[in-house]
This record gives C-alpha cells, sequence and structure tokens, in this order.
C-alpha cells in the first residue's frame, strides 16, 4: 500500500516472450509465459510512484517455470518528501518608498537526497516591484536567478540543495503606494516533487501624521502673548501611531520668543510632553487610527521685537507605525508684531498769530488679546514754537480711567489703558503767541510707552504723531465805535468842514 505503478508505467522485460502488465495507478505488476536460456539472465521493470513518504516493503509472490519454484523476491522503497518552501517580507510593514528584502526558504534538512532541478516563479502582486538595486542572491547551488529592478516577477531555476540543508532566495522590493501586498508564489518543483506555493503579505504604509499650527490672534502687540494652536492628525484609517515627535524653534522665527505657558502632560496620549521655552520638543505623543489631537502653548514677544511680520516653522513630524517610521509635513504659520498706533491732528490748516486752534490725538490698540496699560506719552508745545501753550489742563479719564493729560508748554498722557482693539481720542486746546512769525509747523510726540504682559515696551523713534500747521501774522487793530462815537465823529468833521469854508470866504473878501 501506498505504491503504484506510475504514469507512464514506462514497463519492459528482456526475457523471451511472455506478457507483462502494469497499468498506470494499479497496485500490481505481473509477468507469465516467458522463457530465458539455460546459463542467461533475463529482467522484468516498470516505474512505480509512492503516494506518500515513508519505507515501503515489497515482496513478490513465487516465481515458478518450467525448472520449478524459485521463491519470492523482495526490496524496501524510501520515499523522502520534497523540500519545504516557505517565503517572508522583512522587515513588514515598510513606509511609502521603504525597501523589504523577500527571501524564499527552500528547506531540504529532513531529506538524505539532494533536491536538483529547483525551479519556481513568483509574480509580485500589482503595486509592487523590485526595488533598485534588486539585491538578489541565493545560497543554492548554480541554477538563475532573475530579479530586475522595476519588474514584477521574481524567478529561479536549475539550482540544488544538498541532502540535510537548506538554502535562500532573495531580493529586495519596494511601492510607492500604500496598501497592504498578499503575495502568493508558483510552486516549487525539483527532483523531489512538487513543494507547493509560499506566501506572505507586505503591509505598505504611507506618511500617515500631519501637523497644522495657527496663531489664534493676530497681530500682537510687543510684550503681548499669543497662543500657537497645534493640530496633530493621523490619516490612517488602519495603523494606529506612537513615537510621535516635533520641534518647534520659536528663536529662529523671532529672537525672544518664548513660551510662558505649556499644555499638560498626557494632551496627545499617554506619555506626549512638550518641553522647552525658546525652542519647544513634543514627543511622546500617540494617536489611533483616524484620530486627532489638538493643544496649544501660549508664548510672548519680547519688548524690542522689531515690527513686521514673521513665519514660524516647526521641523517636520515623526512617528511610528506598527514599528514603521513614517514622516509628515514640517508646519508654519505666520505673525504680525505691532505696536500702538498715534494720530494727532489740528482741526484747520491755519491759525493766526495770538489765536486758539485744538489738536486733536487718538490712540489705537490694534492687539485683538492684549490690554496696553501705563500708557504715557509727550508733545513739547515749545520746542516747536516759542510760547506754543495748552489751556484748559489737566484732563481726566481722556484714555481709560485714570489716564490724564497735563501741561502747558508740554503736554503729558500719564495712565493710559487701552483694552484689546480698544482706541481713545482726546482734544486739547492750544493758543499761538500773538508774535508767532508766519511760516508753517510741525509739532511731533515723543514715542509712546506701556506696560504689555508685565513688560515695559516703548516704541521706536519713528513711532509718533505729527500735525502740520500754518501760523498766518497778526495784521494791524483797527478801532470800533459805538453810536455815541460815531454821532462825535460827524459833528467833528461838520465843523472842520465849517472852519475850512469860513477860512476860504476871508480870502475872497480880500
Amino acid at each position: 500500500a501506498g505504491v503504484v505503478v506510475a504514469t507512464p508505467a514506462n514497463a519492459s522485460t528482456t526475457c523471451t516472450g511472455g506478457t507483462i502488465t502494469a497499468s498506470a495507478g494499479t497496485g500490481v505488476v505481473s509477468y507469465t509465459g516467458g522463457s530465458v536460456a539455460a546459463g542467461a539472465s533475463c529482467t522484468v521493470q516498470a516505474d512505480v510512484v509512492t503516494t506518500g513518504v515513508g519505507t515501503f516493503v515489497n515482496t513478490t509472490d513465487d516465481l515458478t517455470s518450467s525448472s520449478g519454484n524459485s521463491g519470492t523476491a523482495s526490496d524496501t522503497l524510501s520515499a523522502e518528501p520534497p523540500p519545504t518552501f516557505a517565503k517572508v517580507f522583512a522587515p513588514n510593514p515598510i513606509g511609502t518608498g521603504g525597501v523589504s528584502t523577500l527571501t524564499f526558504t527552500i528547506d531540504n534538512s529532513g531529506n538524505t537526497l539532494a533536491a536538483t532541478g529547483l525551479d519556481f516563479t513568483d509574480n509580485l502582486p500589482a503595486g509592487l516591484v523590485v526595488a533598485t538595486p534588486a539585491n538578489s542572491s541565493t545560497t543554492c547551488t548554480g541554477g538563475t536567478l532573475t530579479a530586475t529592478a522595476g519588474t514584477g516577477v521574481i524567478s529561479y531555476t536549475g539550482g540544488s540543495v544538498a541532502g540535510g540543508a537548506s538554502c535562500t532566495v532573495q531580493a529586495d522590493v519596494t511601492s510607492a503606494t500604500a496598501g497592504s501586498y498578499a503575495n502568493l508564489s508558483g510552486a516549487l518543483t525539483s527532483s523531489l516533487g512538487n513543494s507547493g506555493t509560499a506566501s506572505d503579505t507586505l503591509d505598505v504604509i504611507e506618511g500617515t501624521v500631519a501637523l497644522a499650527k495657527a496663531f489664534t490672534s493676530d497681530p500682537t502687540l510687543r510684550g503681548g502673548f499669543v497662543d500657537i494652536a497645534f493640530t496633530i492628525t493621523n490619516l490612517s484609517a488602519t495603523f494606529p501611531l506612537d513615537s510621535i515627535a516635533f520641534t518647534d524653534d520659536l528663536d529662529a522665527a523671532l529672537p525672544g520668543l518664548v513660551a510662558v505657558t505649556l499644555p499638560a502632560n498626557g494632551f496627545c496620549g499617554a506619555g506626549s510632553q512638550i518641553t522647552g521655552t525658546s525652542v519647544l520638543s513634543m514627543t511622546g505623543g500617540s494617536l489611533p487610527a483616524s484620530g486627532s489631537c489638538a493643544f496649544q502653548v501660549t508664548v510672548q514677544v519680547p519688548p524690542d521685537a522689531a515690527l513686521g511680520g514673521y513665519t514660524n516653522t516647526t521641523s517636520q513630524i515623526t512617528a511610528t507605525a506598527s514599528g514603521v517610521a513614517v514622516t509628515g509635513n514640517a508646519a508654519a504659520a505666520a505673525f504680525d508684531v505691532v505696536f500702538l498706533e498715534i494720530a494727532k491732528a489740528f482741526d484747520a490748516a491755519s491759525v493766526t498769530a495770538g489765536q486758539a486752534t485744538v489738536l486733536t490725538f487718538t490712540l489705537s490698540n490694534p492687539d485683538p488679546a492684549n490690554t496696553a496699560t501705563g500708557i504715557t506719552f509727550t508733545d513739547d508745545l515749545d520746542a516747536v514754537l516759542s510760547g506754543l501753550t495748552a489751556t484748559g489742563l489737566p484732563l481726566s479719564d481722556v484714555c481709560g480711567a485714570g489716564s490724564t493729560v497735563s501741561g502747558t508748554s508740554v503736554i503729558t498722557l500719564t495712565g493710559g489703558v487701552l483694552g484689546p482693539l480698544e482706541s481713545c481720542t482726546f482734544d486739547v486746546t492750544v493758543v499761538v503767541p500773538l508774535t508767532s512769525p508766519a511760516g508753517p509747523v510741525t509739532n511731533v510726540t515723543s514715542p509712546v510707552s506701556v506696560t504689555v504682559g508685565g513688560l515695559s515696551v516703548t516704541g521706536d523713534a519713528a513711532d509718533v504723531a505729527q500735525a502740520d500747521i500754518e501760523i498766518e501774522a497778526a495784521g494791524l487793530a483797527i478801532p470800533t465805535l459805538d453810536e455815541v462815537g460815531l454821532v462825535l465823529l460827524a459833528a467833528s468833521l461838520a465843523l472842520f468842514a465849517l472852519i475850512i469854508l469860513r477860512r476860504r470866504g476871508a480870502t475872497s473878501e480880500r
């Protein structure tokens, strides 16, 4: 049992005549009616095959002939299995564009016979190709390995492996597209039979982590606080992420920009944290598939920051997905550094020496989040026009509760307060000296000084307000007369005319 006539049977005999019967697939070989000459020998043969692995003892029945009963004949056939055949991708998974080595193992260690004529072909699934370089190699003896970079086929033919030994065939593969690639090879055949197919699945993971950031209020005063909102998203619906990390060099965007408030640990999975002041470092983050987390860091703008726009950019965000390193984008956000805006204007384009005019001041806070306190500035009227003075001061609460504008030749605002996006306007009446020369005059304030975020901040030399006005010289005064004065003037003129007439008459008589 377990041994049958092969297909084809290849039955034959060297005996003379007779009939040999050996039907393929049956368990019987028989010969009858033949002869062999005296002093000679002959053979009867047929091919057989085992249906399993093992040791098969085969004994015939008696050989009979005209010379008598020759008895039985026996022999033992040992059938060994074909080598085992397996394949594995390593590492697995990989990121898109990464490389995994596909290794085929032909294990003949359970046999005493060598397996020759090794032959198999592996057609890779669509999207998976032989890498460049292929790095193909084999430890089998002889044979031809074909693995052309960029193609989807790996094949090996004509090799052998000794009994009691094993060997490998390998090549590198890659994919530019994320997904799970189930790979089933063709069967391995050899002199020891059909070893069957080999299979494994390679998972290719895309760059599955994304980082976004934004400044929550903009613009920001010198010295002001502003929140940076960060959002991390796992773009994969299959693989969770861990070891999420990135850095953010605040000082590289604006020297002196520092973090003053950090989120509590665990804001993006257990173990996540942010450390640092001028350079932020986020580590230990984790997200489930399709998960996201959001958190804020409060930073403070230095009091001496140059006014203008700044762009803050993080490093690329990194993570691991099922043990594979993945890299996401760097995130950037822009913000503007500003200061209080101050403006002033005279209520008329010109004023006559000796007359009064109104000077209007306006201060504005363009920051939507920070309050400016202790607002102070001066306006030296006498420095631009000697004798130019303010009247009607001091005035209270002109720019927030507790603020005061005072002075005569030098106007001073103290204690001003402006909340986010607030402004204030106040008027000061100034008198131009009667002796002022005619011509244009430009009046300029000092820079504004404030307290923002607990820091003392002063505007740049150019951050001032100015106003122009034309001074017109005073003319001669013409007195005016009331009704009595007019009557007296008329009487005096009449009397003067009468005297003239009398003098002319006297001259005529002579």
